[in-house]
């Protein structure tokens, strides 16, 4: 997929996700502390890749709040499928996720104070604006509260994995609905058994 900056340049969604992940990251590494550089996750040969901060194959979640910029060798080396709070190097972590701690903090005081604003106001018209802002920061702080959360949950609990299969199992039911009117045969399996398959090909 495709985007056209303004420059009429084309840029991959993937090389913009990437970007985001960067200005979310504070332009460093979070597992290693490590400075990226632009050059090192955009172009032909990048050391630096997106990474599942909960292996995908535990935890099912392939959302952006499940995702980091992180060293090509150190994902396939170090991290493999392990969760951050089960390296080693877990409390080194901490700090320069902290950023996030922050803003999600400081987004759940704003929410507050809009309650409040909400309660008191006494026009129609006020009260709907306060509180369509209040819906919106507070997707926000969710957003930023799960970025944080994932990095120092101990183990994927089974809930977090059902609410991944929810959503997964509504997408299977449509893309089988749609590819049945292309193709006869078509069947859907269960993530466990695709992940097992994706090991034994080495994929």
């Amino acid at each position: 997929v495709l985007e056209q900056r303004e420059d009429g340049k084309i840029v991959s969604k993937e090389d913009v996700m990437k970007y985001t992940l960067w200005e979310e990251q504070n332009h460093i590494c979070l597992y290693t502390g490590n400075t990226i550089s632009l050059s090192s996750f955009l172009g032909a040969n990048p050391t630096y890749d997106i990474e599942h901060t909960l292996p995908r194959s535990r935890s099912w979640d392939n959302s952006q709040m499940n995702k980091t910029l992180c060293e090509n060798r150190f994902n396939r080396d170090t991290k493999r499928d392990n969760t951050p709070f089960e390296l080693q190097m877990a409390d080194e972590i901490l700090p320069r996720i902290q950023h996030w701690n922050k803003k999600y903090e400081e987004l759940n005081n704003e929410i507050e104070k809009l309650k409040r604003q909400s309660r008191s106001a006494t026009e129609k018209e006020q009260k709907d604006r306060l509180i369509q802002r209040r819906h919106y920061l507070k997707m926000e702080h969710d957003y930023w509260k799960g970025k944080y959360s994932r990095f120092i949950m101990e183990e994927i609990k089974e809930g977090f994995k059902n609410s991944q299969a929810i959503d997964i199992g509504i997408i299977s039911k449509y893309a089988r609905a749609y590819l049945k009117s292309v193709f006869d045969k078509v069947y859907s399996v269960k993530g466990e058994m695709v992940a097992e398959y994706r090991k034994a090909w080495g994929l």
